[in-house]
């Protein structure tokens, strides 16, 4: 699962990636944004949080996996300030 961004602002961290690892048929959580990055939504942004990797008997049993452990992560994400001279 590519982890999409919510909203446009400044990436402050993540929290919950070991719970999210913890989930039945996840096999690794990547967060690829880095602290203090501008982020951008669909279509302007080139990249996504992260991703989320998971293996299951069914592709819903994985898909099921992926958006458990989507859902036990919490991304801190703060506005973007415009300062005007």
């Amino acid at each position: 699962m590519m982890i999409p961004i919510p909203g446009r602002g400044m990436y402050k961290g993540a929290t919950g990636e070991d719970q999210a690892r913890g989930v039945t048929g996840v096999t690794d959580v990547r967060i690829t944004a880095k602290v203090g990055q501008l982020l951008e939504t669909l279509p302007e942004a080139g990249s996504y949080l992260g991703f989320i990797f998971a293996r299951g008997t069914t592709p819903e049993a994985a898909e099921a996996a992926v958006r458990a452990a989507h859902q036990e992560l919490t991304f801190a994400i703060s506005k973007e300030l415009t300062v005007h001279s």
